[in-house]
């Protein structure tokens, strides 16, 4: 490492000047985040200029700015007291603040530490003199904070389907079950944050015909207090999975919250009277109990009552003080056509989604100014991935009623979560992304929001930490979903972090009743360590525990499992995979060129292209790209991330087949700088390798891409990444007759063998 310091940002070393502060004394300057490098405590990394702690079991906080600050400036102290007089002049440049500011900053950054770096560090009060960072025993700093963790080998010694070790050699890959031996956090940590869960309200009405506004009344409670940025909400469709009649202690085991609200609501006429109570899920103690006996006219004051009054009683834990969010007001009547619409949209079948609709439409016709009932609507459009049942009204109507929805209420989250998802369909995330990060914003509990955002970071930005946050925190507002836990899991195989991928995996299973999930993610971890034994016996049980399901073809088709594998592809690909997996290339690329133009688009871009390009028709491949992109620029905007990292290398040797020199050149250094930041983002493991290699080649640089795909190999990769990586691609063609690339080749043979030897061993016990 070069004199004075690394460079802010490249995630090397400590802080500029940090190691000589101590001449000059604690506060010897403004705390400027931008210009800091990231720090390894132990087991977790601060990175000031992205705000963050990131935990090498890959749980993650952003902070706020003057948290950050607080923290850098102890930090730099190295274990020295800070006066508040320090603090102010480090992060505040100065400027008069209360006491109660500096404490407030406090309180909530120690607040983040027991969560995320407990064990690590601890901001201890000196009375009457300071405040000191005191870092705990053996959380010694790393000299390097680029990367959380080494890449993980496969220990073979457990497993997770078979109890018997065949013989094997331990640096191919990992094995699955070490992965799984970690404790799972306790209860007591994941309870260190206040959290609620918001039970369905009791319809105790004579008729009991309003469980739909008894369940409405609940769900408009819990929107309003999981904007409160301290407080974790469980979203509606966990609470309807925990069951009919769960109460308090099924809500505190599986969920971890600390509080538990429920009430019961009596309607009759005009007249309403509603019970609620707050208990304290810890000990079952009641905290507040009242009843509110209004008119039906009075409900947005009952629930802003009760909302405010649950606020007070758990803000004891919580540092803000801030007021909830605008209630929109309409008539009695337009809302209870809403809260009915909620109700048959819990359903999720077609039918009750257009009953739904139609009552939304008449809320608006009655109340053209009810913005929560524009916002509704837009969700039910086409392409907005958050519903099962999309394309109830189309995407036109969509967009005019979120943009409606903004109109009316600028600040209401749910606006602006519908009209991301809807642009994100264009593939305009530059625009898509102010929205739903305003969404979450303004609503730290909107779940299609933060689990759209993942999706757009790590798919379209290949912001891979970014994502994983994103998807944590969806996970958070809906434990019980599976989706973004199974995106979450992904994620991390992909980036090669399998033990947080497995962490990630228990912290679902281990609340969830729903077990069918299990070997999908089990599969998944598997998949990307090349244990593909493993991978493809989860992905056997996962399509017996669910005949729907499909794929793990890839697995299957690595391990020579032709038939058992065309029967696993998905439905969209068999016009061009059922061919490939059969050897037939030109078959396949004439099924991608009835696709036309679509390939680009849809989701067979994969397939299409590398299979275009090994049968030949790199003049098709070109002339398609030539209608579809006016430059290569423009291409690799329009693809994202990590689309252009999968497609271009195979455009690129199109092009350069075609005499198109120079553009194939431009692309290959756009490309380059796309991976680039990919692998900065924290792309690790096999895929990386493989993908970092493909690059190599393109680039002339023969050796060094077999010494990668050699390492890939060391890693677990056994050709499963198929067809876009696969040894066959012509991308491999400049090296395929080097020595060094047949002895790769026969080393993956050797370790296929070894893996249908182990299915087969699995299959016969058990």
């Amino acid at each position: 490492m070069a004199s004075g310091g690394g460079t802010a940002g490249n995630g090397t070393g400590s802080e500029r000047g940090w190691t000589s502060s101590s001449a000059s004394g604690p506060a010897s300057g403004p705390v400027h985040l931008a210009r800091l490098d990231r720090i390894r405590m132990g087991p977790i990394i601060v990175d000031p200029p992205a705000r963050r702690i990131v935990h090498d079991d890959g749980r993650e906080q952003i902070l706020e700015p003057r948290m950050m600050q607080v923290l850098v400036a102890l930090l730099r102290a190295d274990g020295r007291i800070l006066s508040r007089d320090d603090l102010i002049d480090c992060c505040w440049e100065g400027r008069i603040v209360g006491d109660e500011a500096i404490s407030s900053v406090l309180y909530r950054l120690r607040r983040a530490a027991k969560e995320l770096a407990d064990g690590v560090f601890h901001i201890e009060t000196i009375a009457k003199v300071g405040f000191r960072l005191v870092r705990e025993p053996g959380a010694v700093d790393a000299q390097r904070a680029d990367r959380a963790d080494l890449p993980l080998r496969r220990r073979r010694g457990l497993r997770w389907a078979t109890g018997a070790a065949l013989g094997f050699v331990a640096a191919i890959g990992v094995a699955a079950l070490t992965l799984w031996s970690d404790d799972r956090p306790s209860l007591a940590k994941a309870e260190a944050t206040p959290s609620l869960a918001v039970l369905s309200f009791a319809d105790l009405s004579s008729g009991r015909d309003n469980g739909y506004f008894a369940e409405g009344m609940a769900e408009a409670i819990m929107g309003s207090l999981s904007h409160e940025p301290g407080l974790r909400v469980i979203g509606r469709t966990s609470m309807g999975m925990l069951g009919e009649g769960a109460g308090i202690n099924e809500a505190r085991t599986r969920l971890g919250v600390t509080h538990v609200l429920e009430g019961s609501v009596r309607r009759s006429g005009q007249a309403l009277r509603v019970n609620v109570r707050l208990l304290d899920a810890r000990d079952g103690r009641q905290v507040w109990a009242e009843q509110f006996d209004r008119s039906l006219g009075d409900v947005f004051a009952i629930q802003d009552d009760i909302g405010a009054q649950v606020l007070t009683r758990v803000r004891g834990a919580l540092a803000t003080g801030e007021a909830l969010p605008v209630t929109y007001r309409t008539s009695p009547e337009v809302y209870d056509l809403y809260l009915a619409a909620i109700a048959f949209e819990r359903d999720e079948t077609r039918p009750s989604s257009l009953r739904a609709k139609e009552l939304l439409e008449r809320a608006i016709r009655i109340d053209a100014n009810y913005a929560p009932a524009y916002a509704r609507l837009a969700s039910y459009a086409r392409g907005s991935l958050h519903r099962p049942t999309r394309g109830v009204i189309d995407r036109a109507a969509g967009l005019s009623h979120a943009r409606r929805a903004l109109t009316l209420a600028p600040t209401l989250g749910d606006a602006h979560a519908s009209m991301g998802i809807l642009i994100e369909n264009d593939r305009d995330w530059p625009r898509s992304i102010p929205h739903l990060q305003r969404a979450v914003e303004l609503d730290p509990g909107n779940f299609p929001a933060w689990n759209m955002l993942g999706h757009i970071q790590q798919f379209h930005q290949c912001r891979f930490r970014e994502a994983a946050a994103s998807y944590r925190r969806a996970s958070a507002v809906e434990p019980l979903i599976a989706s973004p836990r199974l995106s979450q899991v992904l994620l991390l195989a992909e980036m090669g972090e399998s033990k947080a991928a497995a962490t990630a995996t228990r912290h679902f299973t281990d609340i969830s009743k729903d077990q069918t999930h299990l070997p999908i993610f089990r599969s998944i971890i598997s998949f990307y360590n090349g244990d593909l034994s493993t991978a493809a016996a989860s992905g056997r049980k996962a399509i017996r525990l669910n005949p729907d399901r499909s794929g793990h073809a890839q697995t299957l088709r690595a391990l020579g499992l032709t038939d058992e594998a065309l029967q696993s592809m998905p439905k969209f690909e068999r016009p061009v995979a059922v061919p490939l997996l059969r050897g037939d290339h030109r078959a396949a690329a004439a099924a991608a060129v009835r696709d036309g133009d679509r390939i680009w688009r849809g989701p067979n871009l994969f397939l299409a292209v590398p299979v275009l390009l090994r049968a030949g028709r790199d003049d098709w491949l070109v002339h398609s790209f030539d209608r579809n992109y006016p430059s290569v620029e423009a291409f690799v905007e329009r693809l994202g991330c990590r689309n252009t990292v999968f497609s271009a290398p195979h455009l690129i040797v199109a092009l350069r087949s075609r005499g198109r020199g120079a553009d194939a050149e431009r692309l290959l250094r756009l490309t380059h700088g796309r991976f680039e930041e990919w692998a900065e983002a924290g792309l690790g493991g096999t895929l990386g390798k493989v993908t970092r290699a493909r690059l190599l080649v393109l680039a002339g640089r023969r050796g060094e891409a077999l010494a990668t795909l050699d390492q890939a190999v060391t890693l677990g990769w056994l050709d499963q990444f198929w067809p876009y990586f696969s040894l066959g691609d012509r991308l491999f063609d400049p090296i395929r007759a080097d020595p060094r690339f047949v002895a790769i080749e026969q080393r993956i043979a050797a370790g296929v063998r070894r893996e249908r030897a182990e299915l087969a061993a699995h299959e016969r016990t058990g």
